[in-house]
């Protein structure tokens, strides 16, 4: 039963009423214990008015009012039945048996009881003591009433009874959300989306409740989109996200929109294929136009392409443009070179912070003082060396994204002052003596699965829980094989010299770059496309790099799925001929990224560095910092 329609007055009003009622002395006793809230000595003493005078249906309908009261249903009902067989009963009598019959599954038969109430002659006042129902006026008590029998209609699947029901409803309470939510939502069912739109436009006019209001957006998300306003329905989603970043049915309409519209169309050149939000005009959240640029960010450089069309794609878009549509955390999971930190920037620069700075940490081989330095900043003379005042990432991201790459790295010493700092939303600089409030919206990124980290103990539960609002899954690519002839046309159109047209692989070609199982995902891709341009060859671009993989794939077959790295070694190899061409091969597995191949290694980047030096190798950079 609903609780709420079963109130009580106050107890002075209740006093009041029960002597303007003229019954016996008793009997006022029990309505004093009534607006008292003591229900049981209320029972009870009319339990004894029952046993010691004749029956009537004023005494024996209080008393059920009693039993009612004092959680004892199965006499109450016994006691409205007694009473209804001495005479006509009240209104209430029928509003709490319809309400016990709901209760104990007999739908048919509170609908009879309800539709009698709304066809008596009924008249509530404030202040009139109703022996338990105390409602503000006749029209709140018939409005009531018409919402329990229309809910019955509904769910028995009688729509046309329900929404004549509802509409009864609102002829008694012409604001009341109930009635206003279920005649848009019926709307909805019947397709009259124009209809919908014009109930819920009343909730948001009429009702401060932000449950009503988020219910209301997220329906009026559905009557716009099928109306054919996709800009004003992405509003309404957007509207609920920012203030419930996590609400599942905006997610799942959103879901639903952009599934429908697509996310992925053809780029007139290369044939390269790059996701978009929505149709030209449509409100876009991903691949913003140049005149939308131009107007909200000013001069901001929009973020490179994401390329691709395969499933695992289109999933991990739906829930970037989630993260794009709100201002929640993100963690970004995914391997070396997945594409992580490019995702991250389309996420902010497709935000309502695209205006604002994109600030990238790296937290891997890093040493404590120094990143905690490069997250916070440092005031002058906080340590040996610290000659000026430094302004730290949270400091320099105001207003826009702070992007963390490697997050998994951070020392337990400094997991604990990114949570405070993100949970009080202030900061204090190393060296400083008073904090500072900071706006910034973080994306973080880790290699790791940090569930398992977190049963270790090498991650913080609370950290991972501020951080992991919206999780996004970034797949490798031997998990999106049909995204690498895209990525090969896009690859070498971005690098092309000197105008020239780029050239088109061989089908068998492109078998081997399928086959291969790009250890170093996309950027090994793009690291193989330009280095073999930079080579040139008039027979192929490829060839060099082709009979590499080509090599590695017959490797591969011959020790039959073994998992160790190919190295070809004799007994009379020495063991520093062994190191070197064990990190030769570990450094060619991930496109030749330094930092990739020194954690597989496990040695600090610039050990790695040093050897490369001394094998004759250039590096191409200076010598990296000691962790």
């Amino acid at each position: 039963m609903d609780s709420r329609n079963l109130r009580f007055p106050e107890s002075e009003a209740g006093r009041r009423v029960g002597r303007n009622d003229g019954g016996s002395h008793g009997f006022q006793e029990a309505v004093r214990s009534f607006s008292d809230g003591n229900f049981t000595m209320a029972s009870r003493r009319l339990q004894s008015l029952l046993a010691s005078q004749p029956r009537t249906v004023r005494l024996l309908v209080a008393a059920g009012h009693a039993a009612l009261h004092d959680n004892d249903p199965i006499r109450a009902l016994a006691l409205y039945r007694d009473a209804e067989k001495i005479g006509p009963v009240p209104p209430e009598v029928l509003y709490n048996q319809a309400l016990l019959a709901l209760n104990n599954g007999e739908h048919d038969h509170s609908a009879a009881l309800l539709q009698q109430v709304l066809g008596s002659s009924v008249d509530v006042a404030p202040g009139r003591f109703y022996l338990g129902l105390f409602f503000e006026s006749t029209e709140e008590f018939l409005c009531d009433a018409a919402l329990y029998l229309a809910r019955i209609h509904r769910d028995r699947g009688r729509l046309g009874p329900a929404r004549e029901v509802f509409q009864q409803a609102l002829s008694y309470s012409p604001n009341n959300v109930t009635a206003l939510m279920a005649l848009g939502e019926l709307a909805l069912l019947a397709r009259n989306y124009i209809e919908a739109t014009r109930f819920l436009d009343r909730i948001l006019a009429g009702s401060s409740l932000e449950e009503d209001l988020i219910n209301a957006h997220n329906n009026l998300a559905i009557a716009q989109y099928e109306n054919g306003a996709l800009d004003a329905a992405v509003e309404h989603l957007k509207w609920v996200l920012q203030r419930s970043p996590t609400n599942p049915v905006a997610i799942q309409n959103l879901h639903h929109i952009y599934d429908r519209e697509g996310v992925f169309h053809e780029r007139s050149t290369g044939g390269a294929v790059r996701f978009v939000d929505m149709p030209d005009g449509a409100t876009p959240i991903f691949e913003l136009s140049s005149q939308q640029v131009a107007r909200d960010a000013g001069d901001v450089q929009a973020p490179r392409p994401i390329v691709g069309k395969s499933a695992e794609m289109a999933r991990m878009m739906r829930h970037a443009r989630v993260a794009a549509s709100c201002d929640s955390a993100v963690l970004l999971r995914g391997e070396t070179g997945a594409g992580k930190q490019l995702l991250a920037e389309k996420i902010a620069f497709n935000s309502d912070r695209r205006a604002g700075p994109f600030v990238v940490v790296e937290c891997s081989g890093v040493p404590d003082l120094q990143l905690e330095a490069e997250l916070f900043g440092h005031e002058k003379g906080a340590f040996t060396g610290a000659r000026t005042r430094k302004a730290g990432a949270f400091e320099q991201a105001q207003g826009g994204t702070l992007f963390i790459e490697d997050v998994d790295a951070l020392s337990p010493i400094l997991q604990g002052k990114l949570y405070r700092a993100l949970q009080e939303r202030r900061f204090l600089p190393a060296g400083g003596t008073s904090t500072i409030p900071f706006d910034v919206r973080l994306i973080a990124a880790t290699t790791l699965d940090l569930t398992e980290a977190m049963r270790t103990g090498s991650f913080r539960q609370d950290l991972f829980y501020l951080m992991n609002v919206i999780m996004i899954e970034v797949p490798p690519l031997r998990d999106r094989r049909d995204d690498i002839p895209l990525l090969v046309e896009h690859f070498l159109l971005k690098h092309a010299r000197g105008g020239r047209a780029p050239a088109r692989i061989p089908p068998e070609d492109m078998q081997v770059l399928l086959d291969h199982e790009w250890p170093g995902n996309v950027r090994e891709l793009e690291n193989l496309v330009e280095r073999a341009i930079a080579l040139g060859s008039q027979s192929s671009l490829f060839m060099e790099e082709l009979a590499r993989l080509r090599r590695r794939k017959e490797q591969d077959g011959r020790q039959s799925g073994s998992e160790e790295l190919s190295v070809s070694y004799s007994l009379s190899t020495s063991l520093a001929e062994l190191e070197r061409q064990h990190i030769l091969s570990v450094l060619d597995s991930v496109g030749h990224n330094q930092r990739a191949a020194a954690r597989i290694l496990g040695i600090n980047p610039s050990t790695l560095w040093r050897k490369l030096k001394s094998y004759g190798l250039g590096t191409g950079s200076d010598e990296p910092k000691d962790a």
